[in-house]
């Protein structure tokens, strides 16, 4: 394992290079001063227990991002993250003509533009919102639609519709109205 974590392994290249250097370095005088150590692989609960903690001053836990949300099972949908993490490995070098992205975040635009640049003729992004709404840093949205994502808004996806062979063949979804803001926005 290294620092970085998932920037260095699914964020794409173009949009974010190797942390590890860098974290290690702003980490480096801390560590040889004896007042951080790194550990790497611990499982709280498992191999680390809350009392393993309690004589620390201080304890940062880096539990990593959450999986990605699923509408359900299908032989041809996978995790952004997964997607994501593949692309950057190499281990995922081209995709079908056509691919359904569901969110409006960072990490949607970062799936449709890898998709976009492994050969994806049609990229539809789908997001329950409005532009106003999205989430994306709008420089991330804006690079999407000058690479031709085709961005389905106020669009809330349901499920899946398989084929024989448990591939999507088309994606349910319903149309939605923005409300009255709470106090959230």
């Amino acid at each position: 394992r290294a620092l970085g974590g998932t920037p260095d392994t699914t964020i794409p290249e173009t949009r974010f290079g190797d942390s590890s250097a860098e974290v290690q370095a702003i980490l480096k005088p801390a560590v040889e001063a004896g007042r951080l150590n790194i550990e790497f692989n611990r499982d709280l609960g498992g191999s680390l227990s809350m009392a393993d903690l309690e004589s620390f001053d201080a304890v940062f836990l880096g539990l990593g991002l959450g999986d990605s949300v699923s509408l359900g099972k299908a032989g041809n949908v996978m995790g952004a993250l997964a997607f994501l993490a593949e692309a950057k490995k190499g281990i995922r070098t081209e995709v079908p003509e056509k691919v359904a992205v569901l969110g409006g975040g960072n990490t949607a635009m970062d799936a449709a533009m890898t998709a976009k640049e492994l050969g994806a003729r049609d990229v539809y992004l789908v997001y329950r919102r409005s532009f106003k709404e999205m989430p994306a840093w709008p420089e991330e949205r804006n690079a999407c639609l000058d690479a031709g994502v085709h961005f389905v808004i106020l669009t809330q996806p349901l499920g899946y519709e398989t084929d024989e062979h448990g591939n999507v063949r088309a994606l349910d979804v319903i149309r939605t109205e923005l409300g009255t803001p709470d106090a959230s926005g």
